[in-house]
């Protein structure tokens, strides 16, 4: 959610051109300077649709600045403003190719890496693993998610096999060393059955090398088609970002490009996936040394005084990522609510209160899990009167939603109006 932008101070004071890393907190309005940016540099400075372009980490947070920048800036336009990375690198390895292409899915290069590793048990090929990664871990499906990220994560930074091999040699890592065979015979066998598919990683590294070679070969440069328009790069919740990702922003900054990104460092939430919260305050070295000015939101424009506390309590035992300075961020008071005495002190006392207001559960099972928390929902219902329509559960992901609807649906709590 993004802050009202009346009351949201909209002048970054950027100069046309100019690299930026603006850090703010949940609530200081990030996403609606990202969409002021873009409409300055087409109002102001008579850019085209074609020559802005906003990065945003998944395609539901996409398609919102999508529609925000279409009612923003009230024109027609060829394309959308706002895409994934993942869209942008699509668009360029299909021009570029002039074949095909679709999206390894996990769940398909999850089987790839199931049946290689399964047909070197039962057929006695492959990689000489360690004692340790025997056939009875390498059949567990823990074991082959970790050698799919390991994979990915090999091909983000460029290192091939036989670089992972060094690296294994180098480091005393037999592991690595396996790993690195194993990622060999991996590309083989994907070359072979599936040469028009690449994961998410392939992607983007494949696309950002195409921006590269843009600069001296004209069939890349054609592949670009109107990217090669850019001249303002925006994303928005930068530290989501993967190294391909940076390698895409750094690729495009060769070029040119203006990059601005926003982010918070304290809320990334994508480093399983090989996200890079560190992206913001490195942001000169991923775009080739190049001068970047550091810009931290001062102010918090939604919340209340007791969830600053929680923030700042949690933000404050994790590391800064380079960053750290929009965590002193104050929050804005309310016009409506009035600036009485009486509303200071009822502030503090929930300020010195909120911390005691959090409470922690820990459980051994999910079904317990469901049960402590339905029961905290219901004492909130009925001891302090609090409707259910007022009360969220807040799950990681999407898939975990049905099946604790059942487990509150069976502590007779209600889950839908």
């Amino acid at each position: 959610m993004q802050a009202p932008a009346s009351s949201v101070d909209t002048s970054l004071g950027l100069a046309e051109g100019e690299h930026a890393a603006v850090f703010g907190a949940p609530g200081s309005g990030k996403t609606t300077l990202a969409v002021e940016l873009v409409a300055d540099r087409v109002e102001r400075f008579g850019y085209t649709p074609e020559e802005v372009l906003v990065v945003s980490a998944t395609r539901a947070s996409a398609t919102a600045l999508r529609d925000a920048l279409a009612v923003r800036l009230g024109i027609t336009t060829r394309g959308p403003l706002a895409r994934t990375a993942n869209s942008i690198a699509f668009q360029l390895v299909r021009a570029y190719t002039g074949a095909p292409v679709t999206l390894l899915t996990g769940a398909e290069h999850d089987q790839i890496i199931g049946e290689l590793l399964e047909g070197g048990i039962r057929d006695g090929f492959g990689p000489q693993w360690p004692d340790s990664l025997g056939p009875e871990v390498r059949v567990l499906r823990g074991f082959r998610t970790e050698l799919r990220d390991l994979l990915m994560r090999a091909v983000e930074h460029g290192v091939d096999a036989g670089a992972l091999a060094d690296l294994g040699a180098r480091a005393e890592r037999p592991e690595w060393r396996a790993a690195a065979q194993f990622l060999a015979e991996y590309a083989d066998v994907k070359e072979q059955l599936r040469p028009s598919q690449f994961d998410s990683s392939e992607l983007a590294a494949y696309a950002a090398a195409i921006v590269h070679r843009s600069l001296d070969e004209p069939a890349a440069s054609a592949a670009l088609g109107t990217l090669a328009q850019l001249r303002l790069l925006v994303v928005d919740d930068a530290q989501e970002a993967t190294e391909t990702t940076a390698a895409l922003l750094g690729a495009f900054a060769a070029r040119g490009v203006a990059v601005v990104a926003f982010g918070d460092p304290d809320v990334a939430s994508n480093g399983f996936r090989g996200g890079r919260p560190e992206l913001l305050g490195s942001l000169g070295a991923v775009l080739g040394d190049r001068a970047v000015r550091r810009i931290a939101l001062d102010a918090v424009h939604r919340g209340r005084p007791e969830l600053r506390v929680v923030v700042s309590s949690a933000t404050a035992h994790i590391g800064t990522a380079l960053g750290g300075a929009h965590r002193t961020a104050t929050l804005v008071a309310d016009p409506a609510a009035g600036d009485g005495e009486a509303q200071q002190t009822a502030g503090d006392a929930r300020r010195r209160d909120a911390l005691a207001a959090v409470l922690g559960i820990e459980a051994p099972s999910h079904a317990a899990e469901c049960q402590a928390v339905a029961a905290v929902l219901r004492e909130r219902h009925l001891l302090d009167g609090v409707p259910w329509s007022a009360m969220a559960v807040v799950l990681r992901s999407g898939g975990d939603v049905p099946a604790f609807e059942r487990g509150l649906a069976l502590a007779d709590v209600p889950t839908a109006g």
